[in-house]
């Protein structure tokens, strides 16, 4: 999975969180998690937006705090995991 940090200054933890991301390799290699001040959203190799269940207030958490990151991590891996059907 690939991550891409749309923050002005992104924390620390963003940054740690990327790095364990994309080198997980049990997470789908054909989604990007797009991270901006206001929002998380996911899209496919081609750039479209995919449907998630996460909603606004867990992804403003999610930015927020680390407690939302871990969150947001666990999501990941029982959305898209690489053991999961393609898109």
């Amino acid at each position: 999975m690939k991550i891409a940090l749309r923050l002005r200054d992104p924390s620390p933890d963003w940054i740690a969180l990327r790095k364990v991301i994309e080198e997980n390799a049990t997470l789908r290699a054909d989604v990007t998690l797009e991270v901006s001040e206001t929002n998380c959203r996911f899209l496919d190799a081609a750039g479209r937006e995919i449907p998630s269940d996460a909603d606004k207030i867990a992804a403003e958490k999610a930015i927020a705090d680390v407690d939302g990151k871990m969150k947001l991590l666990t999501m990941l891996h029982e959305k898209f995991s690489s053991q999961t059907p393609t898109l």
